[in-house]
């Protein structure tokens, strides 16, 4: 039928005996299989690891040797099932000092760069961008839950100040509204001057694509003087 995406049988579901040698000259190894016939998500069993790998042809994540695998010839990388098929790994970024934000009314990233990444499973398919706190997905796509938990300030010595903060998909920012319990978004109101106020929230985000980037932006009245994050913690989970 016209429209539908196809391929031909034999490059549906392939047999190759190893996935852990880099073999030049081995036609069973997985990694001598040139990619650039096979249709995006063609799938590979392989006998020594018992296990199957799929095929993105587009991913430049750094090769692993065991669940990410790079052809020799043809471009993308294999990856084991479990992680193509949605098992992205853990990454946790965190605050190793107060970050600031501006009190402009808009919300924007931390202008500062205190932060780090851990990974919890180790699979380089997160890069961290230190400057705005943020994360760059390098892996297959799959769907994420993302938790924001942070403890926030304002220099406060006049009025009330609102501080807002949501967790943000390829920058975007989702919509805001006092009270409404809307995914991804979160406020506090600070009513004494310099109080730590307490922020969690949390996003499911459908499709996690290669490139695509999470970050958390916090924004107060613009008449506030500059904000700070004293703490935070950014992790991504299997959705």
């Amino acid at each position: 039928m016209s429209g539908e995406a196809q391929s031909p049988p034999d490059y549906r579901y392939m047999i190759r005996a190893f996935a852990d040698v880099l073999d030049p000259g081995n036609a069973e190894d997985i990694q001598n299989i040139n990619t650039a016939p096979l249709p995006n998500g063609a799938h590979c069993y392989v006998i020594s690891r018992r296990a199957v790998f799929v095929l993105n042809k587009f991913a430049t994540t750094s090769p692993n040797g065991t669940e990410v695998l790079q052809p020799n010839a043809g471009g993308g990388r294999w990856f084991l099932e479990g992680v193509a098929l949605g098992l992205a790994p853990i990454a946790e970024m965190y605050a190793t000092n107060a970050n600031t934000f501006t009190a402009d009314a808009a919300l924007a990233v931390v202008t500062t760069n205190f932060f780090t990444l851990q990974e919890g499973q180790n699979l380089n398919l997160w890069a961290l961008t230190a400057a705005g706190g943020i994360l760059t997905y390098q892996g297959p796509a799959a769907p994420a839950v993302v938790t924001l938990t942070a403890a926030v300030q304002v220099a406060n010595t006049d009025a009330a100040r609102m501080i807002r903060g949501v967790i943000s998909h390829n920058n975007d920012t989702p919509a805001f509204a006092f009270g409404t319990g809307i995914e991804g978004v979160q406020s506090v109101t600070q009513s004494v001057a310099n109080a730590v106020l307490p922020m969690i929230t949390e996003r499911y985000i459908p499709t996690l694509g290669t490139g695509d980037t999470i970050r958390p932006k916090f924004g107060t009245d613009a008449a506030a003087v500059s904000g700070t994050v004293l703490s935070l913690a950014l992790i991504a989970r299997p959705g």
